[in-house]
């Protein structure tokens, strides 16, 4: 889990290819709320703002991802939302009787 408070890169294989992933942060989820307000196709927002090259991102806009095939950019961007929830399925401590 320190990997996910650190914004740690996170690799996965995805249709044979190995993807690296730039965990979300804070900033990343005002900005995801702000775009989803705004009508953006929230798909596309993931995979434009999440997959990585190197240390840059891998798509120069959000128009050069909505031109890329479109079950591929929902199938990653489901393990990108994957990522927006790291942590939140911790246990809770019991509540005393």
């Amino acid at each position: 889990m320190i990997g996910a408070l650190l914004a740690r890169p996170h690799r996965i294989e995805f249709r044979g290819e190995s993807i690296t992933l730039r965990r979300p942060t804070v900033a990343d989820m005002v900005a995801a709320a702000d775009a989803a307000e705004r009508g953006v196709h929230m798909s596309a927002w993931l995979v434009a703002t999440h997959v990585m090259d190197g240390d840059a991102p891998a798509f120069e806009s959000l128009e050069q991802v909505m031109q890329l095939e479109g079950p591929a950019v929902l199938a990653l961007s489901a393990e990108i939302e994957k990522l927006y929830g790291e942590g939140l399925d911790l246990q809770s401590p019991h509540a005393k009787s």
